[in-house]
């Protein structure tokens, strides 16, 4: 089986037949760009006791969906206050490890599910 990519839309279309296709290979596709993602995050997260970088988490997928987060009461302080210095990592931690990973997206993941589906 091949693809020829030729935009962002037929791309789209590709991946959601592939994904209806084989929907086990495409939860693992989507967990393992997550967890790529949550390392990234976890890279540029501020550090002061390490307790929030500690609680980042991946999801297992469920219905097609992974969530990524950090398990804190107070991350969404330190994610957003972009005023702050801090000493090692920086605000907006998880926000910047997603869109670091946006461009090439869809065609990882279709590579991904491929790979994962043997076609």
């Amino acid at each position: 089986m091949a693809f020829e990519f030729r935009g962002v839309e037929e791309l789209q279309r590709n991946l959601n037949r592939l994904a209806k296709e084989y929907p086990e290979a495409a939860e693992q596709a989507l967990h393992e760009e997550a967890e790529i993602i949550m390392a990234d995050a976890k890279e540029r997260c501020p550090v002061d006791t390490g307790r929030l970088r500690a609680t980042g988490y991946v999801q297992p997928p469920s219905d097609g969906e992974v969530e990524i987060g950090f398990g804190t009461d107070y991350g969404i302080y330190v994610h957003e206050r972009t005023e702050l210095n801090h000493p090692s990592g920086e605000a907006k931690f998880l926000e910047n490890a997603i869109n670091a990973r946006m461009d090439g997206y869809l065609e990882r993941l279709a590579k991904r599910v491929k790979a994962r589906a043997g076609i």
